[in-house]
């Protein structure tokens, strides 16, 4: 067939496909005829993963494949030969905006508020909509789809068919429609308008400030989820609202989630089993981190084909800002797919976040030397997103009855230099047939001699060599289907052979003139492939690297924690109860509880021992008040009221402070929200299990807590000239905003219940719910405090209302109010020294904690610090400075009085029998600066060994030293490179109002 003619039938194909579907339009003249055939025939066609390659012919009709088969084109089909090439199902990539605006260019607000612009707290847009702009559940991608020749070209050189497209703004961000990427007219393209529901924790364009946080976005998200439940059950209070109702209608859709890290998809799983939702989850990579946890998850995956590149190592400059972490996983990377495979998750991938999309042949090509399956990574691309959204009956094969949506390469699936030769989607695409002949060895018959001809592919044109006894160079000439070789015969006397000819993929035929000037027939046929362009065996495949940490940090243990059976024997036991301290005693943990307390204690069988003279052994030190192991924002501050977040949703199980403070003896403490409103979010009281998963640091039965806050950050003294809008202005408003929330929670109890009674839909208010659970004493206040008047002021105000405040944390001028404290049963949790350091605080005295106890209050010291959490029995000492208080007494303030006012003293906070075994053994006297722990134990886990210290920076040392050659020798073969940045390192306060940046993809 010549071009003209491969030419004329690819303009037939044309002209047939933009006009197969019905006709809706009115045609102003003569029309071609819809019915035309298509068959592409000669190519080795791989009809789904798994699928051996066979001769076939592909038939389709329609937009529709009708047949499959060795039959050869009937009379009146058109025919495009795709010699040479192998035939896939389509790609699909499940994320895109492919053909929808990122934002109205007329509406697009400012990403970020300047400190010059009036916060905006009501919607912008109009309509029966949410009060929230980032709540967009009622768009749908396909009213706004429009074809775009040039995204369309970009997908289809990348081998994608079909993709699933929304548009990337907002939290809840509406439906997704899949769409065809070949070109035509959108009615043709679009196979399932409504095709899914999407959703992410990024507030996108909206200026509303709520919500200010991750655990914000979360929270919105749990509300309209039960909305949408209560809309459906018949519940709507005589309103429309239409996310709403688009939420409720969109239940059996597939639900597509994006994640920042590697936490967010336990977050989003977490948020959607009350509500029946499972989500297909974006990842990020770093999956391999927590691979089995994941497969227990049950959820689906997409991930992102990116790869990082090579940290830039060659300066010893920069080695200050490069971590382990950063060098592990740019080496793991690359095995995440393998990893997650090999435990049974199932993903897709997408392309999202490649600069080319056509680089991910050499992502593809990466991860199958990583150990990938070559089956799995082309059922990642077909089979298993067109089953995630419902499309596997269109999508994902070439079988008769499905789309018309499949792809010639030109090298078989998985190469890293491959290239889309037919593009099938809706229309011929792309048709780019083989007019090279294939690379490979060639036998070479003439009329007076046989040779090799050995082709090399390269990117640009292929490389020949004639091979007889010696092999040399071929000057050659190649145009269309046509080749002219210029054979060396003998190169001293410069005697060449002109071959010419015509070639398929697979050989070449032509003629020559002999010595004698007689015309001679010639051809080549391949015999074989090259040597080195074979397929690649098995020892190919890079080995895993045999290391792995929980978490995946440098100092993260190398398996999993084991609880001990250990006897700890001649130590001074500091018990924290009315023993007090003992010494010379003994002390035995078993199963991650306390089994015996005593002098010279019989070994059980099976128990290992410690040898403890001159050492001391303590409860392990709780933090009434921290802000540690806490993601994307400590303060919900955009409202006054925001008792519906909670911090339980965002714990950072990785987070160094954990294995800091476990390292200064800390095995549990409780992680407040900031103090930027009068009602902030709930808080959440954790063990400091380092290598634990989010949910697993939680206390298992603790009761729930929530924090208040009073004083100049409530009213916004310190924000700036334009947070003037957000009432209360003034102390006096803080009283009022209390009195007024505590009263609609009771409003709404007695609605809650006559609803109940009358059998009624009712609409859930998180809101209002934490409120009720003051109201019932099932949640407990710690309240931000540190002026006497506003302590005052919320103990009479919560007498007033039937509730209790359980604790004023900072409580500075707590001295001049402790018996108004004792009479109200409040607990004190106070700074050791902090005093001057703002207005409000110009009244404090190193005394506070000392008076407070001796009037009876129980009172404890904390941290609202990181690095202070480190110290906290440094922090307790200074009370027998500041106060004479007894060393016990001291000691208490950071082990049982804490743990009395957090409601966990019957499981921890002292050393007594049955408690858990959250236990720290000193160096020396636990108060003293010298004295430092040897170990810690949560659960009876030891979490922190001083002893092993040494041999594990010498570890993370060579590690990362052999992880730095290995980077050197891949930048000097030519693998880009990455400057290293250093890592942020944040660590909140109360007072941090720098919130997690919704529109950050950092």
């Amino acid at each position: 067939m010549t071009i003209r003619q491969i030419l004329w039938q690819l303009v037939l194909v044309i002209a047939w496909l933009t006009g197969t579907a019905q006709i809706q339009q009115p045609i102003g003249g003569i029309t071609e005829t819809d019915e035309l055939t298509v068959v592409y025939t000669n190519a080795l066609v791989i009809t789904e993963p798994g699928a051996a390659p066979e001769k076939l012919n592909i038939a389709v009709r329609k937009g529709k494949i009708i047949r499959v088969s060795a039959q050869p084109p009937q009379p009146g089909e058109v025919v495009v030969d795709c010699n040479g090439m192998y035939i896939y199902p389509g790609f699909i990539d499940l994320v895109s905006q492919y053909g929808i605006e990122a934002e109205p260019a007329s509406t697009s607000p400012s990403r970020r508020r300047t400190s010059s612009q009036p916060i905006q707290y009501d919607r912008q847009r109009t309509g029966a909509r949410h009060w929230n702009d980032a709540i967009r559940s009622e768009y749908h991608s396909y009213e706004d789809f429009e074809y775009s020749k040039k995204e369309a070209e970009e997908w289809q050189k990348a081998g994608f068919t079909a993709v699933l497209s929304h548009r990337n703004d907002g939290i809840a961000r509406g439906s997704g429609s899949l769409v065809l990427t070949g070109n035509g007219r959108e009615n043709q393209l679009m196979l399932r308008e409504r095709a899914s529901m999407h959703y992410s924790f990024s507030k996108g364009s909206s200026k509303q400030p709520y919500p200010t946080s991750l655990m914000g976005a979360i929270a919105l998200l749990r509300q309209l989820y039960s909305d949408a439940d209560w809309y459906r059950k018949g519940g709507r209070d005589g309103e429309i609202n239409l996310a709403i109702a688009a939420e409720a209608a969109a239940l059996g859709l597939p639900m597509l989630f994006e994640t920042r890290d590697l936490y967010d998809l336990w977050r989003a799983s977490e948020l959607g089993k009350p509500f029946n939702r499972s989500f297909i989850l974006y990842g990020t990579g770093r999956e391999y981190q927590r691979a089995k946890e994941i497969k227990q998850m049950n959820t689906k995956l997409i991930l992102p084909m990116t790869l990082p590149k090579v940290p830039d190592v060659s300066s010893p400059y920069d080695h200050r800002h490069l971590t382990w972490e950063k060098l592990a996983h740019w080496e793991m990377a690359p095995f995440n797919p393998f990893v997650l495979r090999k435990e049974g998750v199932e993903f897709a991938f997408t392309t999202k976040g490649l600069k080319n999309k056509t680089e991910l042949w050499k992502s593809i090509a990466e991860f199958l030397k990583s150990g990938l399956d070559t089956t799995y990574a082309l059922a990642a691309l077909t089979t298993v997103p067109a089953n995630m959204i419902n499309a596997s009956d269109v999508l994902g094969k070439i079988k008769p009855g499905y789309a018309a949506a499949f792809i010639g390469l030109e090298k078989p699936f998985g190469d890293a230099n491959n290239k889309v030769l037919l593009h099938v989607s809706y229309a011929t695409n792309i048709y780019d047939p083989i007019i090279k002949p294939s690379a490979g060895v060639y036998e070479v018959k003439m009329a007076d001699s046989t040779a090799k001809l050995l082709i090399y592919s390269t990117p640009t044109k292929p490389k020949i060599k004639w091979a007889t006894k010696d092999t040399t160079d071929v000057e050659y000439t190649l145009s269309l289907y046509s080749i002219s070789l210029r054979i060396p015969i003998n190169k001293k006397e410069k005697k060449y052979r002109v071959l010419e000819g015509t070639f398929t993929p697979s050989s070449i035929s032509g003629q020559y003139l002999d010595e004698g000037a007689r015309l001679q027939n010639w051809s080549a046929t391949r015999v074989s492939d090259l040597p080195d362009t074979a397929q690649k065996k098995n020892d190919s495949i890079q080995p895993l690297p045999g290391y792995m940490k929980y978490p995946f940090t440098a100092w993260g243990l190398d398996k999993p924690a084991e609880q001990e059976f250990l006897h700890i024997k001649g130590a001074t036991l500091w018990t924290s109860e009315r023993d007090g301290k003992l010494e010379n005693a003994d002390i035995i943990i078993r199963n991650g509880k306390i089994q015996a307390i005593g002098t010279y204690l019989r070994t059980p069988a099976g128990a290992a021992v410690w040898e403890a003279k001159g050492l001391h052994v303590t409860p392990g030190i709780i933090d009434e008040h921290s802000h540690i192991a806490i993601s994307r924002g400590v303060n919900e501050g955009s409202h006054s009221i925001t008792s519906e977040v909670r911090i339980g949703d965002v714990l950072n199980p990785d987070d160094i402070n954990i294995y800091r403070q476990l390292a200064g003896g800390v095995t549990a403490a409780q992680l407040l929200h900031g103090s930027a409103n009068a009602i902030g979010g709930q808080n959440a009281l954790i063990k400091l299990r380092w290598g634990a998963l989010p949910d697993e640091m939680k206390m298992a039965g603790a009761s729930g807590f929530i924090k208040f806050a009073l004083g100049e950050n409530v009213k916004q003294s310190n924000w700036g000239d334009q947070a003037v809008t957000r009432f209360p202005q003034t102390r006096m408003g803080v009283e009022q905003v209390y009195a007024d929330a505590f009263n609609r929670a009771k409003e709404y109890e007695a609605r809650k219940k006559a609803a109940a009674k009358a059998k009624i839909p009712f609409r859930t208010d998180y809101q209002l719910e934490a409120l009720v659970e003051i109201l019932n004493g099932t949640r407990h206040i710690t309240c931000h405090s540190y002026v006497q008047s506003e302590i005052n002021m919320l103990m009479k105000l919560a007498d007033s209302l039937g509730f209790k405040v359980n604790t004023f944390t900072h409580i500075l001028e707590g001295y001049k109010v402790a018996d108004k404290m004792k009479a109200h049963g409040a607990n004190a949790s106070s700074f050791s020294d902090w005093w001057a350091y703002k207005w409000e605080v110009k009244e404090a005295i190193p005394y506070n904690a000392a008076i407070l106890h001796r009037v009876g209050v129980n009172t404890a010291i904390n941290s609202d610090d990181a690095e202070m959490g480190r110290r906290l029995n440094q922090e307790a000492a200074k009370v027998v400075k500041y106060g004479g208080l007894p060393e016990t007494e001291a000691l208490a303030m950071v082990t049982i009085n804490p743990a009395r006012m957090l409601h966990i003293d019957h499981l921890t906070g002292s050393l007594k029998v049955g408690k858990d075994a959250d236990i720290v053994v000193w160096s020396g006297h636990p108060l003293l600066s010298s004295s430092y722990p040897l170990a810690t134990f949560v659960d009876g886990k030891r979490l922190y060994d001083y002893t092993a210290q040494k041999a594990k920076e010498e570890a993370i040392r060579a590690e990362k030293n052999r992880l730095i050659q290995k980077a050197l020798a891949a930048i000097a073969s030519g693998k880009e490179k990455e400057s290293i940045k250093p890592d942020a390192n944040f660590m909140y306060h109360c007072e941090t109002i720098i919130q997690y940046d919704a529109h950050e993809n950092e």
